[in-house]
């Protein structure tokens, strides 16, 4: 399985929407909304539940996928019992 980090700089979608990570203050991360420059605050336990239901996705760049094919894995392929197993550890 990949390992996935929340961390400074990583572009993602959620709700179809573009986010980049600009910091990480205790357990809270700010994220910018690339349309419309606005800041919000979520939990990493909030991203981590968004990303195991579907509605988080990190955008991948070509070359990301060249230098390390493994971060393109298709999560949609992990059965549900697996994802809710991983999800509670």
């Amino acid at each position: 399985m990949t390992r996935v980090r929340f961390q400074k700089g990583i572009h993602l979608w959620l709700h179809n929407r573009e986010y980049i990570i600009q910091e990480k203050a205790g357990n809270q991360f700010k994220l910018l909304e690339k349309s419309t420059s606005q800041i919000n605050s979520l939990s990493e336990k909030e991203l981590v539940q968004y990303f195991f239901t579907g509605q988080l996705t990190f955008q991948n760049s070509d070359e990301t996928e060249t230098v390390n094919s493994w971060q393109a894995v298709d999560f949609s392929e992990i059965p549900e019992h697996l994802k809710a197993e991983a999800q509670r550890k």
